[in-house]
């Protein structure tokens, strides 16, 4: 009868264990699949963030004075690398780093990327507007979801050909999400306008109108 009990003891202590390995494993997997796209969002902010220094170092002025640059202010973009990004925009209080692609880049897209609208005039000339629309919500694609965080006078920095131009919040209205977008602006203005849609809305999108403040070689 002891022998019996000892081996009925032996036999659910196994079945036990069996299921605490079992359970371990379970644990070890889960684990294993919530680190990796983590790891993988690491490495692709990572790999965003050295192309965007890179981009800064490879188009930071050395040698070329600001008065020379202002005499160029025609800057033709047209033989630029179709994947190479064309300027690059941060905006500090978000947290917003991204770089930007030509209008002719297949990844001009609000679908990949921060878009540069065809409608955009490039910041080294007078009276510009450059234009940027992204996503708004929670995919990996809504590089423009914390935009409403913005206030009045709070700071987006737009580098581009060595300069590093700083705009101000001026604005920010509503409308309709019909195809057609108006922007209100001063004209007379150094203007970067940024447009997503509106929060927690389906047919709105929000525009967010800034001034040049001023510019600086990098």
């Amino acid at each position: 009868m002891k022998i019996q009990c000892i081996i009925q003891f032996v036999k659910v202590m196994k079945k036990k264990n069996n299921f605490l390995i079992v359970g371990i494993f379970i644990i070890i997997i889960g684990i294993i699949i919530g680190i990796i796209p983590i790891f993988i969002k690491q490495n692709k902010t990572k790999a965003e963030n050295k192309k965007i220094d890179d981009y800064i170092e490879s188009t930071s002025i050395i040698n070329t004075s600001q008065s020379e640059l202002k005499s160029n202010t025609n800057i033709d973009t047209s033989n630029i690398n179709k994947e190479e990004y064309l300027l690059v925009i941060e905006i500090p209080k978000i947290n917003l780093r991204r770089g930007v692609y030509s209008l002719n880049s297949k990844l001009n897209s609000i679908k990949y990327n921060v878009q540069l609208m065809k409608e955009s005039t490039m910041p080294n000339l007078n009276k510009s507007n450059l234009v940027l629309a992204a996503h708004n919500g929670n995919s990996k694609i809504s590089f423009f979801d914390k935009l409403y965080k913005l206030k009045k006078d709070d700071e987006v920095y737009i580098y581009y050909n060595g300069v590093k131009y700083i705009y101000k919040l001026d604005k920010v209205y509503d409308v309709k999400k019909d195809g057609d977008v108006e922007v209100y602006r001063d004209y007379d203005k150094k203007t970067l306008t940024l447009i997503t849609c509106k929060r927690n809305t389906k047919d709105m999108q929000s525009l967010f109108i800034l001034y040049l403040d001023k510019s600086e070689d990098y």
